[in-house]
């Protein structure tokens, strides 16, 4: 393979960062990807791979950056919900895709963040001039503008207060959680590795799901904000248990000592 990638150093803020085993499968997934539109064969039928794309399977990519498989599929499923790749079953193998791939590796402002690049990559920005824009009504058009305007604020209520009618609770996937967890952990630089954030999200997800999604008996509004409090009990319980462990262990060694001393001190009376 020939070439090269570009990485903005913004990607060290990013959360991905929280996992290192992530954080190298998303760098290999943008090594291998194809830098221009190539044909391969897959079930005996030419198949088109897109720029930004590549065919593989989690087998033979685990094998290739020596990574368990597990956490190849838990890696792929975190890329795609925070929207940075997309994958496509086909036969025996998996297409792989880079979100927003040719917007990232064309030449770019470099001042942009990974968080724009990666998710909001696809959203452009309109700019006019209001003030020619203003010049060119005419007169008999304002009547029409403001009747449209009415017409625009009503509609935009009913959007509203639809979208508001609809609100539901949805309740989350295990992985939805841990992807939550890690972002919630890291912005607050809570020490908690990966085995351990899975583990909270099964036991979160277990525990909720047992109990109809109820918080002190009333349905849950915000699985998220019930996360993040459930890992900020977590981390405070492991914090206090590590306390009290090195109090009891300071406490055995001095009440050894003591006694120690009493013995030495009997000796001496004889």
């Amino acid at each position: 393979m020939e070439g090269y990638i570009k990485l903005h150093r913004s990607l060290l803020e990013h959360h991905l960062m929280t996992n290192q085993s992530y954080f190298l499968v998303f760098i290999q997934i943008l090594l291998r990807c194809n830098h221009k539109d190539k044909s391969i064969i897959i079930n005996n039928k030419k198949t088109l791979i897109k720029r930004g794309s590549f065919y593989t399977s989690l087998s033979k990519l685990s094998e290739q950056i020596n990574i368990h498989r597990s956490t190849i599929t838990r890696a792929i499923k975190f890329l795609q919900r925070d929207a940075m790749i997309e994958t496509i079953n086909i036969g025996k193998g998996t297409l792989i895709s880079c979100v927003n791939y040719d917007k990232y590796q064309e030449k770019r402002n470099d001042s942009e963040t990974i968080e724009k690049r990666w998710r909001n990559g696809s959203e452009t920005i309109a700019r006019t001039n209001n003030n020619d824009k203003n010049d060119n009504i005419k007169k008999k058009d304002i009547n029409k503008l403001i009747s449209k305007k009415e017409s625009d604020k009503n509609e935009q209520f009913n959007i509203f207060e639809s979208i508001d009618n609809k609100k539901k609770f949805v309740k989350p996937e295990i992985d939805e959680i841990f992807v939550e967890m890690s972002k919630y952990a890291f912005s607050k630089s809570i020490d908690v590795n990966e085995r351990a954030l899975f583990s909270q999200s099964e036991q979160f997800f277990n525990y909720y799901e047992s109990n109809g999604w109820k918080v002190a008996g009333k349905p849950m509004k915000s699985w998220i904000a019930a996360s993040r409090n459930w890992l900020l009990r977590y981390s405070e319980n492991n914090y206090n248990k590590i306390v009290n462990r090195k109090n009891n262990e300071q406490y055995e060694t001095e009440s050894v000592n003591e006694i120690y001393e009493f013995v030495n001190e009997l000796k001496k009376r004889g």
